[in-house]
């Protein structure tokens, strides 16, 4: 009896430190997602005032 003891014990640290990896990898998932939307919009935003720059220097030479 001692063995299928020591199996189930064997088999429950397993499936602990397999769930820890899940977790862990899910954890990376949403960090890397969220600093990819974070250099999206640092990209867009200085892209919104790049625009914004040439639009002001546009209305500038028109007046």
């Amino acid at each position: 009896m001692a063995p299928a003891h020591r199996i189930a014990d064997w088999s429950a640290v397993r499936l602990k430190a397999a769930i820890a990896d899940a977790s862990e990898a899910i954890f990376r998932l949403v960090l890397l997602d969220m600093q990819a939307d974070v250099a999206q919009t640092y990209f867009c935003l200085r892209a919104t005032y790049a625009e914004l720059v040439f639009l002001q220097g546009t209305v500038r030479t028109r007046e």
